[in-house]
Parts: C-alpha cells; structure tokens; sequence
C-alpha cells in the first residue's frame, strides 16, 4: 500500500514536525503510517481514520503535495463576525486569560 509514498517519506516526517496545522500533522502521521503497514485497513484501525480518508488523503498529497493535506472549504452561511472583530477574537483567545482580570459575579462560577 506504501509503496506510491516511499520517496515521500522525508516530507511527511518534516510535517508531522513543522507544520503548524495539526490536522495537516496528523493526516501526514496516517499517511506515514501506511507506507510500513501491511494494509491500508490495518492502519486505518491503527489510526482511528477511515479507509475512504486515507484514500483521498494519499491522492491528494500526490497531486497537490502539503497543500493537498488541508482543509478544504465547506458550504456554509459565511461568518457574520467582521474581519475586525474576527482578529479581536483571536487575539483574546491566543492570549493570557488571566490577563483579561474577569471577576466573576458573587455566588457564580465563571463559565
């Protein structure tokens, strides 16, 4: 099953250890680990993926490279967060809570 990644095998190691996504870091993993495995299912159960998610994975990585390992876009009502308010957000949510000094209400626990 492997074999078609073998010569690939130095760059999935590199994104399994530098990517920042980590869902690109763990379709690498997978993807690695078929190369030694006996079967794709014996890696998909190993993996805790679907034999389907390896498939589309490998193909993708062979067409695409580690562009074919991200999240594609899904359907969906777009955001009603602006981009301003979108990068306030992250901003608070990459940043110390404890910093934001949020007290809680008297006799509530914060949620």
């Amino acid at each position: 099953m492997g074999h078609v990644l073998v010569r690939h095998r130095s760059e999935l190691v590199s994104l399994t250890r530098q990517f920042s996504d980590p869902l690109v870091r763990h379709r690498a993993h997978v993807l690695l680990d078929t190369i030694d495995s006996p079967s794709i299912r014996v890696s998909a159960e190993r993996m805790g993926v679907s034999v389907t998610s390896i498939y589309r994975w490998r193909k993708r990585f062979l067409a695409e490279g580690e562009a074919g390992l991200c999240d594609r876009p899904r359907p969906g009502r777009p955001s009603r967060l602006s981009p301003a308010a979108r990068d306030f957000l992250c901003e608070l949510l990459d940043g110390d809570p404890m910093a934001l000094a949020i007290r809680p209400r008297r006799g509530r626990l914060p949620i």
